[in-house]
């Protein structure tokens, strides 16, 4: 995302040293995920989820089709449907 539209901090983390999954990470990411996006005290762990938070709740920035129809059509909505059903916890309702 263009630097322009808004400012934000990246850090990186050591996934191969597990350091999501060390105390620290787990204060602002519940679920230890990454990507993790953190905007004062809300942190939000899903990229389909920080895609959406960041194109509702910021003027300026559109990252989806204003149209639900197209926004329903576009690849990381359905990707993270499948993903969603395919999760495991899903499976047993």
């Amino acid at each position: 995302m263009p630097r322009s539209l808004l400012s934000f901090e990246l850090v990186a983390i050591d996934l191969v040293n597990n350091a999501n999954l060390e105390p620290g990470y787990a204060e602002s990411s519940l679920t230890r995920r990454v990507p993790t996006l953190i905007h004062g005290n809300f942190a939000l762990s899903e990229s389909s989820a920080i895609t959406e938070c960041l194109d509702e709740g910021f003027s300026g920035i559109l990252l989806y089709p204003k149209d639900a129809i197209s926004r329903a059509r576009t690849p990381s909505s359905s990707v993270a449907a499948k993903r969603s059903h395919a999760h495991p916890a899903r499976a047993l309702h």
